[in-house]
């Protein structure tokens, strides 16, 4: 992770809403289920409550937090990304 990245993060004192804790582990967390292709259940307990990362990685999708990183961190290799039917549901 980048220390610097953190100021594109939302949670930091004077935004809207509850601030964060640790932005930095929730997009640990979800870059490790990204990779690993765990189901969310399964996450390891250092990276906080499943539940609660999921909440936070929807609400900043929502919000365009993930487009920001991406236009910052360039595109991201996707070749490493698995995804099962466990976590992905069909429309």
């Amino acid at each position: 992770f980048f220390p610097w990245l953190s100021k594109w993060l939302p949670g930091k004192e004077g935004d809207p809403g509850r601030t964060a804790e640790n932005s930095r582990l929730c997009v640990n967390a979800v870059l490790f289920v990204l990779k690993t292709s765990i189901p969310w259940d399964d996450l390891p307990a250092r990276y906080d409550k499943s539940n609660s990362v999921w909440k936070r990685g929807g609400c900043w999708c929502e919000i365009g937090i993930w487009q920001k990183l991406n236009r910052v961190l360039g595109n991201p290799d996707l070749e490493e990304v698995r995804f099962d039917s466990t976590g992905v549901k069909a429309h």
